[in-house]
């Protein structure tokens, strides 16, 4: 198995930090930007997001949770995160200036006490004869991993909030293993993964706080005739409660 690294800095380029949101689906104008919210903070309760104080609603999401690219127009924004039970007390509030063209995933993450966001700018660029991902630690109670090709090579090491380089590998089902870093123990086995050819991928470690250790498989893009579909459609491929 051969694995590309893409440490290219618009994929892991990570925006000021102050709060968490949004969505989009395929059909969006290249002048728009894409952006969806991702709900990681295991005792955080179902959440809304408020954009431009009111002017528009998203939710209510559940821990665990996504939602689609959302296009938008370029400009600056107001996103207020808060428990849909208490819609005026915001616990993530940011204001951030989205690009033209470009897609944003913003992930609520840690715990409620500690809650903060994550905004990543994303690459969902196809190629041909690949799969393209990246993986993230979420769980806030997981110490730092190894995500392996079961047999293969250690593909990231992680810790809590980490990100990956985009990572390519040869299209097929892989078995895949999440191991306490630099050991031979399982967290979590991941078996027949199928990576789709042209298709972007980003894998989400989650749980903690009595939530069990989670792993997400999330289809960002597939290739379409002329153009990128972005969808952001989620699935868990693995779970497993922590002794």
């Amino acid at each position: 198995m051969t694995v590309q690294q893409d440490r290219s800095p618009v994929r892991t380029r990570l925006l000021a930090a102050g709060g968490a949101l949004l969505v989009g689906i395929a059909g969006a104008s290249a002048q728009d930007a894409n952006v969806r919210v991702f709900h990681a903070s295991p005792d955080t309760p179902e959440v809304i997001i408020n954009v431009n104080e009111g002017a528009a609603q998203v939710g209510p999401l559940a821990f665990g949770n996504t939602t689609g690219y959302i296009p938008l127009a370029p400009g600056d924004y107001r996103f207020q995160v808060a428990a849909a039970a208490a819609p005026m007390d915001f616990v993530i509030d940011i204001a951030p200036t989205l690009e033209a063209g470009v897609d944003y995933s913003v992930f609520a993450i840690n715990t409620l006490a500690n809650i903060e966001p994550l905004v990543l700018v994303d690459d969902n660029t196809s190629v041909a004869g690949q799969a393209r991902f990246r993986v993230l630690h979420l769980n806030t109670d997981a110490p730092t991993v190894d995500l392996n090709v079961r047999g293969g090579p250690t593909l990231a090491t992680l810790s809590f909030t980490d990100v990956s380089d985009y990572l390519s590998v040869a299209p097929g089902t892989y078995d895949l293993d999440l191991n306490l870093a630099g050991t031979d123990t399982t967290a979590l086995a991941l078996d027949g993964i199928t990576l789709l050819d042209g298709y972007v991928y980003t894998v989400v470690a989650f749980g903690g706080v009595n939530e069990p250790l989670s792993v997400g498989l999330f289809v960002d893009a597939i290739p379409a005739p002329g153009s990128m579909a972005l969808l952001a459609v989620a699935g868990v491929f693995a779970s497993r409660r922590r002794r």
